[in-house]
């Protein structure tokens, strides 16, 4: 099988549940060597609705192509771990919750003291600025948010918007993501040198 054009090109996944992996695991379809980094105990998905133990069918799905690293981010050896690794790292992606980030040590000013050169892509619930910042956000938020909702006529036994069972917001935000990463880097193909920094930012769509 030809290696993919994004061959050479090493992410790092800090992610759970949908937009992140989506993000990653597009990446890794197109050749990028895929690392997502769990915590101990592994990420939530891996046990909901589970045919075997750990390996439920939705994260199979979504982590599929990916390599996975356990650090305990609230360890200094897991610190440490992660300040070895990141030099060797084109790509970070994460989805957590605006300031977890910053609390992990794996915010974009930590980690561009380690890599010049990287690119970074965070997803958060309601962007990076502004009064509901810090809010958590999840793809019912979206879809309760957006109107979206009751364009599919779809209510509960109390009449109110049910849920549409596919979690589009949070896949078109990782098809999205994927989509201005490849952007970012300066060839499909180059092993990257003295790039410039990219921080792909959700409140434009554009790279600052």
């Amino acid at each position: 099988m030809p290696a993919g054009v994004l061959s050479g090109i090493r992410v790092l996944e800090f992610s759970q549940i949908v937009a992140a992996p989506v993000a990653g695991v597009n990446l890794a379809d197109f050749g990028a060597d895929v690392v997502k980094v769990e915590p101990p105990g592994g990420e939530q998905t891996r046990r909901t609705g589970s045919v075997v133990p750990t390996e439920s069918k939705g994260f199979q799905a979504l982590n599929r192509g990916k390599r996975s690293l356990v650090i305990d981010l609230h360890d200094e050896r897991g610190q440490a771990v992660l300040r070895r690794l990141i030099p060797q790292i084109d790509v970070v992606l994460i989805n957590y919750r605006y300031g977890v980030a910053e609390r992990m040590g794996i915010d974009y000013d930590s980690l561009k003291k380690l890599r010049p050169d990287l690119i970074y892509w965070q997803n958060t619930g309601f962007g990076e600025q502004g009064p509901e910042v810090f809010r958590a956000g999840s793809d019912v938020v979206a879809q309760a948010y957006s109107g979206l909702m009751v364009t599919d006529a779809k209510v509960d036994d109390d009449g109110a918007p049910d849920l549409i069972s596919v979690p589009i917001a949070d896949i078109v935000s990782g098809f999205a993501a994927a989509m201005g990463v490849a952007m970012a880097l300066p060839s499909p193909r180059a092993h990257r040198r003295g790039g410039i920094p990219q921080h792909v930012t959700p409140e434009d769509g554009a790279l600052s």
